[in-house]
Parts: C-alpha cells; sequence; structure tokens
C-alpha cells in the first residue's frame, strides 16, 4: 500500500467527484482537509440499562441535533457529522487523522474508528472526545480533521459489495448498528 501524495488525491478523488464539495485549498502534501457538518449526536442510556451493550442496540439511545456552535467540555463524547461526502473507488481506503492544532488543545477525533474501506460511499461520521482540561468550541465548517489515502489491491469484496455493509450510503450522522 501506498499512501498518496497531493497530485494523486487530485486526479483519483478530486477531478472524478470522489469528494463532494471539492476545496482545492484543501488538498495538502500527503491528506486532505475535512470539516464538520451541521449536526451532532449524543448518547444515552436506554431506559433500563445500566451499560451500552453493544450486541443490543436497545441499550443505547442516541439524540441527534443540529447547531451553530457548540461547547464540548472535558470528558465529553459526542458523534458528529463530517460535511464532505466521499466515494472511495474499489482500490483507494482511506484513514481519518486528527488535526494537530486540534489535538493540541485535547480534542480526539475518531481515533479507534477511523479506517474507511475500498468502495465506501457516504458522509463519515466522526467520533469526538475531548480529553483536554478546557471546554473546546466547535462550530460547523471548521477544519475538523483530515483523510489520508492509501491505493490498495482492489478486496474480493469491496464495501460497496459486501451484503452486511451496514453504513454504506448514509445520508447524514450515524450511531452504533451494533456488532
Amino acid at each position: 500500500m501506498t499512501i498518496l501524495v497531493d497530485w494523486e488525491i487530485r486526479k483519483e478523488l478530486g477531478d472524478t467527484g470522489c469528494i463532494r464539495p471539492w476545496e482545492e485549498a484543501h488538498l495538502n502534501p500527503n491528506s486532505y482537509n475535512i470539516r464538520l457538518g451541521w449536526k451532532l449526536g449524543r448518547l444515552s442510556l436506554a431506559h433500563g440499562y445500566y451499560a451500552i451493550d453493544p450486541q443490543d442496540k436497545a441499550s443505547c439511545n442516541t439524540e441527534y441535533f443540529t447547531f451553530e456552535e457548540y461547547r464540548l467540555a472535558h470528558g465529553e463524547f459526542l458523534l458528529a457529522e463530517m460535511l464532505e461526502e466521499i466515494w472511495l473507488p474499489n482500490n483507494i481506503n482511506s484513514q481519518i487523522k486528527g488535526r494537530s492544532s486540534l489535538g493540541r488543545y485535547g480534542l480526539i477525533n475518531s481515533s479507534h474508528a477511523g479506517l474507511i474501506d475500498c468502495g465506501f460511499a457516504s458522509k463519515i461520521t466522526l467520533e469526538l472526545y475531548n480529553s483536554g482540561p478546557l471546554p473546546i468550541i466547535l462550530r460547523p465548517e471548521m477544519g475538523i480533521g483530515q483523510l489520508e489515502f492509501k491505493r490498495t489491491e482492489t478486496p474480493s469484496v469491496p464495501y460497496n459489495k459486501k451484503k452486511d455493509s451496514k453504513y454504506y450510503m448514509q445520508s447524514e450522522i450515524q450511531g452504533s448498528l451494533g456488532i
């Protein structure tokens, strides 16, 4: 696997409409900057549960809401919509990376669930966590991270061909659909 550089990202993903909206100013030497969308999601336990059970979708509720400004408190976790939509070819995968400027405030962005398989097409749901000591203000359309792209061999069954691809073609933020 090789990491794509700027001209390859432009040729493979920008010129072909695989990243929408495409903005040349967001292109970096080895990545593409992504922005926060207009929706967030807050998790809560369902009535009668004492913990989230990943094998029982009913154990967790997700409240979705639009926002203009949100104060992410220390220790708070949110789901967030990525503004851009992506359509990955069957021979390119991607990894969500945080922005160092936000990481220095303590914002952790999709560090545990950041792999995007070949053939994926959708808006991405980000996982945001404030590990820093102070609140962080979030606003729609602010830079929130970056995508790194790798060229791979074409898998025998890309994400868009899997029968159990849970998050394919989601049009908005999506909580966990269980394991």
